[in-house]
């Protein structure tokens, strides 16, 4: 959806959200997939299946699809298609991502990576657990949210979004800071930055 037909009001929501929870693109070009926020993880301990253990004030790295980007690629009412070619995206953007990690300061305690998205499935592929939202009063909270603004968005109208989200439930995914640098940077240069906030791996 153009940016001048979406109404002032959720305009001036995201603009808020993003201004409070300093939500910046992972890069400049126009079809980054990817924005990020820093934020404390404060749930219980987790051992994720690359050996990384997210303890308690551990800082992590939010990410979100940019409405941007995922609406280019969303003009398809074909959910497998919509799979297909998100997972391809994700593919291109996770070394940018991996090299990020490994190589900018301001990412040099990130312990993990975490997001909230319908659109897990097949994701364990690129080194990401997929975990379940454990109060489910949150997981339909974020089920509505997220399905809501894609059906604000989608260019083919609410029915193809409807088909998009149907059945699709938010989990939470997580990967090591470390394995995700080893998996998709490490062979591009200097080895695994050594700074882990409060995290480690086993």
């Amino acid at each position: 959806m153009p940016e001048t037909r979406i109404p002032w009001h959720w305009r001036a929501v995201e603009s808020a959200f993003a201004r409070i929870y300093r939500i910046t693109p992972l890069h400049s070009e126009p079809d980054c997939l990817f924005a990020w926020n820093r934020f404390r993880y404060s749930g219980p301990l987790l051992r994720l299946s690359d050996g990384t253990q997210v303890e308690r004030h551990c800082d992590c790295l939010e990410l979100h699809f940019r409405r941007e980007a995922f609406l280019s690629l969303s003009e398809s009412a074909d959910p497998a298609f919509l799979a297909l070619e998100l997972l391809r995206r994700v593919n291109r953007e996770l070394p940018r991502l991996a090299l990020a990690l490994r190589e900018r300061p301001e990412f040099s305690t990130i312990c993990a990576v975490h997001a909230l998205t319908q659109f897990h499935r097949g994701i364990g592929r690129y080194g990401f657990d997929v975990l379940p939202v454990h109060s489910s009063a949150e997981e339909r909270w974020f089920t509505f949210w997220q399905s809501l603004i894609l059906r604000r968005d989608h260019p083919s109208g609410e029915a193809a979004a409807a088909r998009l989200v149907e059945g699709r439930v938010v989990r939470h995914v997580w990967a090591g800071r470390d394995a995700l640098i080893r998996r998709y940077a490490a062979s591009q240069g200097a080895g695994v930055g050594s700074s882990r906030g409060s995290c480690g791996s086993t």
